[in-house]
C-alpha cells in the first residue's frame, strides 16, 4: 500500500504545484482588509484559529473576517480581558458557534495569558525555533497539537513571521480530511477514525512527505483542498488522484 500512497502523493503535489487545485489553497485564511500591521494580522489568526473545532472552517473564517471588519477591537487582548464573560458568550451565540461558552472561555483566558506572559502581543509568542513556538502555543487554552501547528503554518504562509528553524520538518496538523485520505491512499488499513488514528496519520503523512522531498506544510495545504473541495463535494470524476484512490476498491 505504501507504493500506492507514494504515487498518490506525487500526483497530488504535481496538481498542487501546477495550480490544478485552484484558488481554494489561500481563500480559507484570507486576511481582513483592515488588518494592517503584522500584530493585527497575528491577532486575527490567533483568535480565529482558536475556534476552529466542531465547525465548518470556511464558514468560521467568513464570520471572523466579517467580525474583524466591523469590530476590530474584539481581537484586542486588552479589550477582551475587560469584557464581561456573559457578553462574550452572547457574542459567540450570535456568531452561532457550536460551543459558545467554551469559545468565550478560550478568548477570555487566552487574552489574559497574552497580557500576563507576552505583553499583550501575539507576535511575542512566535519567537524561537519551531519546537519552542509550538510548546508555547500548546500552553494556551484550546491549542493542542493540531491548532498549534496550523497557526504556525499559516503565520509563515501569510508572511507574518519568517520561517523558524525546524519548520521544514514540522509534522502536519492532522484533521479529519487527512485521516480519510490516508485510508484512501493506502497509508491507513483500518476504517478511518479521527480520535483513534490522528497521531498515526500525522506521522505517516509527515514521514512520506519528507521521504518524497515535499515540505509537510505544502502537503498539508494540498490535502486540505483535496478533502474539502473534491472528496467532501464528491467530485470524484474530476479528482487529480482518482486512479490512486482506493475508495472504490474497498466498497
Amino acid at each position: 500500500m505504501k507504493n500506492n500512497a507514494s504515487v498518490f502523493l506525487e500526483k497530488l503535489m504535481q496538481a498542487y504545484y501546477s495550480g490544478v487545485l485552484g484558488p481554494h489553497l489561500h481563500e480559507k485564511f484570507k486576511l481582513p482588509k483592515n488588518a494592517k500591521t503584522k500584530e493585527e494580522k497575528a491577532r486575527y489568526l490567533f483568535y480565529s484559529i482558536s475556534l476552529d473545532y466542531g465547525v465548518r472552517a470556511e464558514k468560521l473564517f467568513e464570520k471572523m473576517r466579517s467580525l474583524y471588519s466591523d469590530r476590530k477591537e474584539l481581537f484586542d487582548p486588552l479589550f477582551l480581558s475587560s469584557m464581561k464573560k456573559q457578553s462574550l458568550v452572547k457574542l459567540m451565540q450570535e456568531l452561532r458557534m457550536r460551543f459558545p461558552r467554551q469559545a468565550a472561555e478560550r478568548w477570555k483566558r487566552n487574552s489574559q495569558k497574552l497580557i500576563k506572559g507576552y505583553d499583550g502581543r501575539v507576535l511575542n509568542v512566535f519567537k524561537g525555533d519551531a519546537d519552542e513556538i509550538l510548546q508555547k502555543l500548546r500552553e494556551f487554552y484550546g491549542f493542542g497539537d493540531k491548532l498549534s501547528r496550523l497557526l504556525l503554518r499559516v503565520m509563515v504562509e501569510r508572511g507574518i513571521i519568517k520561517q523558524p528553524k525546524g519548520f521544514e520538518r514540522m509534522s502536519i496538523p492532522t484533521d479529519i480530511h487527512d485521516v480519510k485520505l490516508a485510508y484512501r491512499a493506502g497509508l491507513l488499513r483500518e476504517e478511518p477514525d479521527y480520535s483513534k488514528h490522528a497521531k498515526k496519520v500525522r506521522e505517516a503523512w509527515t514521514r512520506l512527505s519528507l521521504e518524497r522531498g515535499f515540505l509537510p506544510a505544502d502537503v498539508d495545504r494540498a490535502l486540505w483542498v483535496l478533502g474539502a473541495e473534491w472528496c467532501y463535494k464528491k467530485r470524484c470524476d474530476e479528482c487529480p488522484v482518482k486512479e490512486e484512490c482506493l475508495k472504490k476498491e474497498r466498497q
